[in-house]
């Protein structure tokens, strides 16, 4: 395993030194049908595949709102508490994203190898918000995270995954 990065947390008077790694893994060969898998990445659904199977970006969006309202609220009362309390919403809202993105990552792969496909096709998301001007930031951070998670995670098994024109 390569290390990409680490963080360092205290919680209650203990230390706790979260290590990343990334596997090193050699290319392995392709499936011999050549199956692909197509992935729509949107704003109401996160992802939906050529299969048939929807992640909806219900969840996300209530989250979402709800840390929004959470920091707006201790925003105002502008004491040193307060601030403390915005950057722990803050890492706690952005775990609940990772996650969330992690599993939708693991079900596309699933679905994948469930269907026999040797290849995933992710529409190619540049210049997103001018094709798609009431998208939020979130969406694109989510939508950018889901094909990257998709593509290491997919490298380790052999699948294939590759941005297409999404038209």
């Amino acid at each position: 395993y390569e290390t990409t990065g680490a963080t360092l947390h205290e919680r209650n008077d203990e230390f706790y030194l979260h290590v990343r790694t990334k596997a090193v893994v050699d290319d392995p060969e392709s499936s011999e049908n050549g199956a692909v898998l197509g992935v729509d990445l949107g704003v109401e659904n996160i992802a939906v595949t050529s299969t048939g199977t929807f992640w909806s970006g219900d969840e996300l969006n209530h989250w979402h709102r709800e840390y929004e309202k959470r920091r707006a609220s201790l925003q105002q009362c502008g004491s040193r508490k307060a601030h403390e309390i915005i950057q722990s919403v803050g890492r706690t809202e952005t775990g609940r994203f990772e996650q969330m993105i992690h599993r939708i990552s693991n079900e596309i792969i699933m679905e994948a190898i469930e269907n026999d496909c040797s290849h995933i096709a992710f529409e190619e998301l540049t210049n997103i918000r001018d094709r798609m001007p009431g998208i939020k930031k979130l969406h694109t951070w989510a939508l950018r995270r889901i094909y990257q998670y998709v593509e290491y995670k997919a490298e380790s098994i052999g699948l294939t995954v590759e941005k297409v024109n999404p038209q």
